[in-house]
């Protein structure tokens, strides 16, 4: 039987041989949109335009907080190693990290793809 790590690491690298298929997928549909708007994009393409940088950010934003936080419970629990004698499996703590990062990215890239199916 599959342990929770197993678990938690196949569906992140699930999320990342999805999002490999996606993001191309998204950035070309992107691309040709901002193509077709031409040099003097209209309003509406100008608020698309924003939005996409700005969900970018976002998702990155998000993504690094989840890293940044899995590496802290790491630090947390070689701290307490100190004192117990448990150390933590570095194996794990990177699995972990990994997972929470890429997620707020796959959810974005996955959404947009979705999105574009009905434009």
């Amino acid at each position: 039987m599959p342990t929770r790590t197993q678990n938690r690491r196949s569906l992140a690298t699930g999320k990342l041989a999805e999002l490999s298929v996606a993001a191309p997928m998204v950035v070309a549909h992107r691309l040709t949109r901002m193509a077709l708007s031409g040099p003097m994009p209209s309003r509406r393409d100008r608020k698309e335009f924003t939005g996409m940088v700005l969900e970018k950010q976002v998702a990155f934003a998000q993504a690094w907080m989840g890293v940044a936080t899995e590496v802290l419970r790491f630090q947390q629990q070689l701290f307490l190693a100190c004192f117990t004698g448990k150390l933590p499996s570095p194996a794990q703590a990177l699995g972990s990290a990994f997972a929470k990062g890429v997620v707020p990215i796959h959810s974005k890239a996955v959404s947009a793809r979705s999105l574009q199916r009905g434009s």
